[in-house]
C-alpha cells in the first residue's frame, strides 16, 4: 500500500501481485511498478532478490544438466567406439596363428600332387592336425571325450535336434 498521507483504498487480494503493478485508488495517478516508488514495503525488494536467486539457481541447474547430458553422450560414443574395435580386433590373433597352418596345408597338397604317396600325405595333415590342436588349446579350447555320454549342457552345446527313439529328450 502507498504512503501519500491520506487514506486509500485497500486493492483486492492478489489482483495487484498477478499484474506486477500497484494502482492507485483515485483517478488521475498513474499506475507505478512494484518497488519503484519510495514507501513501498521491503517485502517486493525481498521477493524481487529471492526471484532473482532462483533464476539464477534455475540456470545453473539447466547448465550442469546439458553438461552431463553431454558428458554421458560422449561416454556412450566412447563406449561404443571401444567395443567396436574390441570386435574389430578380437580374432586378429588367432588368425595370425592360423595362418602358419593354412601355409601347411597348402605345402602338404602341393606335395601330394607331385608325389601321391597315401602314407606321406596322411603323415602330413596328423602334423598339421596337431599344430592346430595346440593353436586352439593355447586359445581356451580343449577336447573332452564325450562320446556315449549323456548329453550334458555344462559341457556340450546342440548343434541341432534329431529326434531319436533311443534318446530320451
Amino acid at each position: 500500500m502507498l504512503h501519500t498521507g491520506e487514506e486509500a483504498a485497500p486493492l483486492p487480494t492478489g489482483e495487484a501481485e498477478e499484474q506486477g503493478t500497484i494502482e492507485s485508488p483515485r483517478q488521475g495517478e498513474d499506475t507505478v511498478p512494484v518497488g519503484t516508488r519510495s514507501g513501498v514495503t521491503g517485502e517486493t525488494a525481498t521477493e524481487g532478490s529471492e526471484l532473482e536467486k532462483a533464476q539464477g539457481q534455475i540456470a545453473l541447474l539447466k547448465e550442469q544438466l546439458l553438461r552431463k547430458a553431454a558428458e554421458f553422450e560422449n561416454y556412450r560414443r566412447r563406449t561404443i567406439e571401444e567395443r567396436n574395435a574390441l570386435v574389430a580386433f578380437a580374432t586378429e590373433g588367432l588368425m595370425r596363428d592360423l595362418l602358419p597352418i593354412l601355409d601347411d596345408f597348402d605345402r602338404s597338397i602341393a606335395n601330394a600332387k607331385q608325389q601321391p604317396d597315401f602314407d606321406s600325405f596322411y603323415a602330413a595333415m596328423e602334423l598339421v592336425r596337431s599344430k592346430l590342436l595346440r593353436v586352439l588349446e593355447q586359445r581356451g579350447l580343449k577336447p573332452f571325450d564325450s562320446a556315449g555320454k549323456p548329453f550334458d549342457i555344462e559341457f556340450h552345446d546342440a548343434v541341432m535336434r534329431v529326434p531319436s527313439p533311443d534318446i530320451e529328450p
